[in-house]
């Protein structure tokens, strides 16, 4: 029996799947995991409509998607998948492979960020309908859990590739889809934060780089003081918040964007309320100043 051969979506080296549903890639790291084959039995009592000629077409193409050592993530499988859809609309496995192998198509390393977003929105309703029609709700479950856990596992290895402005953006946004889709996962909630510490360690080292250079007067680029910001509010990660404070206070100190200064002292309120930071000190009658932030 052959083995199934799939390109690593993180970094593109062939990866191989035989008798089991989790993998990691020996080049770059990425965990894989492939669900399962459906478990879902096929009932026509919703399609009693169908011509014979249509329902031979329908088992022959899901026999396809059954076979031991087929994993569904070809273009070839995408269509297939729509066929499905189009011969029997109120059953939930044609919608089942189609979010499955529309994920895998849109999320390979040929594709950009565009793309996949582009893509974000039919899977989701795929798994919506698989849902709808399926009448066991772990089957859809099960998609949710496979396909937004390894989404997160591949987001954050797109980081390897060199973090810019507009990839961490979208980084964080697939994780934010991500986390909204499942609450709850291990998995993702680990992704978050190991991207967290990526965008930190960037960020500190850039602004530490910026400093020297710079020297006195040093005013913070507001742009990494944010990834210090986000990092915590938006993947949960802490562990750039004392960076973010003092550098808040030398952009406070050095810098006449106003406009900017008025978030960042909103951002260090909003900190110091859930006691991740101490209050700022308070000036004495005399001009003296009391112990500050981490002292």
């Amino acid at each position: 029996m052959s083995l199934a051969r799939h390109d690593c979506p993180s970094c593109g080296a062939a990866v191989r799947f035989h008798g089991v549903t989790d993998i990691v890639c020996d080049f770059c790291g990425t965990h894989l995991s492939r669900p399962a084959r459906t478990r879902t039995k096929v009932s026509w009592t919703q399609q009693e409509s169908i011509s014979a000629t249509d329902r031979g077409e329908f088992e022959g193409l899901l026999a396809s998607f059954e076979e031991e050592d087929h994993l569904p993530d070809t273009r070839e499988d995408y269509e297939r998948a729509c066929r499905l859809v189009a011969l029997a609309p109120t059953q939930g496995i044609g919608y089942y492979h189609r979010a499955h192998a529309r994920f895998w198509v849109s999320i390979t390393s040929k594709s950009t960020f565009e793309d996949f977003f582009s893509c974000l929105r039919p899977i989701n309703d795929d798994i919506e309908e698989c849902d709808r029609w399926c009448s066991d709700p772990e089957i859809a479950n099960e998609l949710r859990q496979v396909i937004f856990s390894n989404m997160a596992e591949i987001a954050v290895h797109q980081a390897d590739r060199g973090l810019t402005g507009a990839r961490i953006e979208n980084i964080m946004k697939m994780l934010l889809v991500c986390s909204s889709k499942l609450p709850n996962s291990a998995s993702v909630a680990g992704n978050m934060q190991k991207f967290g510490a990526m965008v930190v360690d960037f960020a500190i080292t850039e602004l530490e780089r910026a400093k020297r250079q710079t020297g006195q007067g040093f005013a913070p680029p507001p742009t990494h003081l944010e990834y210090l910001f986000y990092s915590w509010k938006y993947l949960g990660f802490t562990g750039g918040l004392k960076a973010y404070a003092e550098y808040v206070q030398l952009f406070l100190k050095n810098s006449n964007d106003n406009a900017t200064k008025t978030g960042l002292r909103e951002n260090i309120k909003e900190l110091e309320a859930e006691g991740l930071i101490k209050a700022a000190p308070t000036k004495s009658l005399f001009g003296l100043g009391k112990k500050g932030w981490f002292s």
